[in-house]
């Protein structure tokens, strides 16, 4: 990473200043890593040989391994906002989370580059800087207000039942992979109470810039944990965010972490290890992606063989990464540091903050229940039943009060919901007939009336079922499966 610190790419041929490591430089490095962790985790571009994913993996790839190259930290948001974009709606509140960041940074660009009439294309530390301090605190205010969001959801009557809680499923992930812990029956009600705690804790913590540390350190081992149970994407998302609150004193580390190499390697020596190191990193991506196409993707060696070879590295990078910011922290409180103040003001760009307001109210308006920051909370707004504590179910919209009981059908995905355990709303149920295929036939209810359509040699009468919906919605409101349970289960 220092060595791609003080270089430039061939593509940026203006040299920039050296005095010592750059915040951009710095936080592409952390952004790029996230990035691969997504890409690992979510392979499916890689089984379907999707172009947009392999663009994405390839310019997150570049972009670790020389972090100074503006157009290449340019190109993998360009390229990482259009392939998410295409996937809409069916991603992950930090897949969403993610886009809507890379188009933060993306606009921080425009805006440097509009101000300082074309000077960008010098690339000098000044406009580097500019960039940074445009998009550095939007994205503090986003994943702050994320974690407010989480924890409020949480605050609900299901949430605290230890019999459906999802901190109790949870927690029995963890215990598969450490059977040392107590069993869920013993440590499950101070599991719920330790994880409000910490999830209240964070956010209020990264509220003040006294306490912001404490917040990192508090958040490390909860996203370290996290990953261990399968949400290693969200950890590694919330961990390359965390450098923005570190970035004063990770920007010095750096620094000194490149004098002491030039004190000591000489300039060739340095080159070769970089180019050692570069090419050790696209020998692992090269052999994950040809693990994957072969069938070993699951495999393992010796202790590893639970936790396979990908989330062994993860686990790897993470400890690093935490070592790093608690470095930071140590030199935070020893008064090592001073922040450097900011040279332009975020301005127009505090508006993406609103729509990350919007997504978190979005379950309480009536709107979408997918992606809208209420993961694994067991929160339930839909009909008629509220299990929140205090927010109240809203509605600006009747999505959520539209649902419906599939009774019979031909079509596999809706087979899982005739059951009689799951309803969905109507507008699912007409995302997936305006897009079938084929013949089918399928009885449900709905408002109490009993519907029954039947399609044969693709000649059917027409039904406001069968249209589809405007670009706009189908690309905006997802929403999950509804228990008919007396309790909200564990579910995203």
């Amino acid at each position: 990473m220092s060595e791609g610190v003080s270089k430039m790419s061939s593509s940026g041929s203006v040299a920039q200043d050296v005095s010592g490591a750059d915040k951009l430089t710095v936080f592409t490095f952390l952004w790029a890593c996230q990035a691969l962790v997504h890409q690992e985790f979510y392979s499916r571009w890689l089984q379907n040989d999707d172009p947009t994913g392999w663009v994405v993996t390839v310019l997150a790839m570049a972009a670790l391994l020389r972090p100074s190259a503006v157009w290449l930290f340019i190109g993998l948001l360009i390229s990482s906002v259009v392939y998410n974009v295409l996937r809409w709606p069916f991603v992950h509140n930090h897949i969403l989370v993610e886009t809507i960041a890379n188009i933060t940074i993306l606009a921080a660009f425009v805006s440097t580059f509009l101000s300082t009439r074309g000077d960008g294309f010098h690339l000098s530390r000044c406009w580097r800087q500019q960039v940074y301090d445009r998009f550095a605190p939007v994205l503090i205010a986003m994943l702050v207000m994320i974690y407010y969001f989480a924890f409020v959801a949480k605050l609900n009557r299901d949430f605290v039942n230890p019999d459906v809680s999802s901190v109790i499923v949870m927690y029995g992930d963890l215990r598969e992979r450490f059977a040392f812990l107590p069993t869920p029956e013993r440590a499950g009600g101070p599991a719920i109470v330790l994880t409000l705690i910490v999830e209240a804790a964070i956010p209020i913590l990264l509220t003040f810039r006294r306490t912001r540390y404490v917040g990192v350190l508090l958040g490390i081992p909860f996203h370290l944990i996290l990953g261990l149970v399968g949400h290693r994407t969200f950890s590694a998302l919330a961990f390359a965010m965390y450098g923005l609150f570190c970035m004063n004193e990770l920007t010095r580390l750096v620094t000194r972490v490149q004098e002491r190499l030039s004190a000591r390697c000489s300039a060739k020596g340095r080159a070769a290890a970089y180019y050692a190191i570069s090419a050790g990193c696209v020998l692992c991506v090269g052999l994950l992606i040809l693990a994957d196409r072969t069938g070993n993707y699951e495999s393992g060696i010796g202790p590893l063989r639970f936790f396979r070879i990908p989330w062994a590295i993860w686990i790897l990078w993470s400890l690093c990464l935490g070592l790093i910011f608690c470095c930071c922290a140590w030199m935070y409180y020893r008064g090592r540091t001073a922040a450097s103040p900011a040279t332009v003001r975020p301005g127009i760009l505090w508006g993406l903050v609103l729509i990350v307001a919007l997504n978190g109210l979005s379950q309480y308006l009536g709107f979408k229940t997918e992606t809208s920051f209420t993961m694994y909370s067991n929160l339930r707004t839909e009909g008629s039943y509220n299990n929140h504590f205090f927010m109240p179910a809203w509605r600006l919209a009747s999505y959520q009060d539209d649902l419906v009981q599939i009774a019979e059908t031909s079509i596999p995905e809706l087979k899982k919901f005739t059951d009689g355990d799951l309803q969905i709303t109507y507008f699912e149920l007409r995302r997936i007939l305006s897009t079938t295929k084929g013949d089918f036939e399928i009885v449900y209810l709905r408002n109490g009336e009993r519907y029954e359509l039947r399609r044969r040699d693709n000649e059917l009468a027409e039904a406001d079922v069968l249209q589809p919906h405007s670009i706009l919605e189908s690309k905006l409101l997802y929403f999950r499966p509804v228990s008919t349970a007396e309790h909200a289960p564990h579910q995203h």
